[in-house]
């Protein structure tokens, strides 16, 4: 049987953007996404249909993203099997274990976490990703009531919730990260993440001690006011998902009702703790 395999890059790389194209293409039969720094690989077994990816690929183009494909036609491969070699078990700190679930012969770590990220952004290899698992276990969530907004794979409510968080309250705007969070924090037999389909236009009926924000620039801008009111005073809130140039447009932002308490970068991506004010 033939394949096609579709290449896509976002130029200057999004992570939002990617996720909701990799979500759109799920939808009209690609599966196995590779995701790289640019984009992601995704394939088909059968001709893809330009009319379908082309109105797809307009929406996203604008003066400041590039959304750009390529198809190339392959050789017929066992895919979830490649896809498994690119996923390996992940320790951080050498304290949390980060695994999937056809992972064998694991390490011991005092906190492991089971994800299997289906279409969702999060199984800690991103460099995004790890450095939020720094800060959560560098930081004490005893007796804290969590937000975790964007909530991808529900990995860091379920680190807060391993950590010693009272209630974490998991949210995201996409159905099938809601989903996937829902069914990575039963795997992982926590009982006190509640999660929900949410966006900056939501009600929250509580304030919280703890927010934690690996979403992306603009997100996080249109995020402020929100996270400004839900936060409790002297809460601390952890943002990350953007480039290392974006640290003080983020903090001239932030800063106007949080003080910064510490910051982490990796291979040109940054995440940033505050403590409000």
């Amino acid at each position: 049987m033939k394949y096609f395999e579709l290449q896509l890059t976002i130029s200057p790389f999004d992570n939002e953007i990617n996720e909701i194209l990799i979500a759109q293409f799920s939808e009209i039969g690609y599966d196995n996404f590779f995701e790289n720094n640019e984009g992601f690989k995704a394939y088909l077994n059968e001709k893809p249909d330009l009319n379908l990816i082309k109105p797809i690929i307009k929406i996203y183009n604008s003066e400041n993203c590039k959304v750009d494909f390529k198809i190339n036609e392959i050789e017929s491969k066992n895919w979830n099997e490649e896809w498994e070699k690119t996923i390996q078990p992940l320790v951080i700190d050498g304290k949390c274990l980060i695994y999937t679930s056809f992972h064998t012969n694991l390490p011991k770590c005092e906190y492991e976490i089971l994800i299997d990220p289906k279409m969702s952004f999060g199984t800690g290899h991103h460099q995004t990703t790890e450095m939020m698992v720094k800060f959560i276990l560098e930081t004490d969530f005893t007796n804290k009531v969590v937000l975790d907004a964007g909530c991808g794979t529900g990995i860091l409510a379920i680190l807060a919730s391993k950590r010693g968080a009272t209630k974490v309250v998991a949210f995201d705007y996409d159905d099938n990260c809601v989903e996937n969070c829902l069914e990575n924090v039963q795997k992982n037999n926590v009982n006190n993440i509640y999660v929900m389909k949410a966006d900056e236009n939501s009600i929250f009926e509580e304030k919280f001690d703890v927010i934690l924000a690996n979403i992306n620039r603009n997100v996080l801008v249109n995020y402020y006011d929100m996270f400004s009111g839900l936060l409790n005073k002297n809460g601390i809130i952890v943002l990350s998902g953007f480039y290392t140039e974006d640290v003080s447009y983020l903090n001239d932002i932030y800063s106007k009702t949080f003080k910064l308490i510490s910051e982490k970068e990796n291979s040109n991506w940054s995440s940033l703790m505050f403590q409000k004010i």
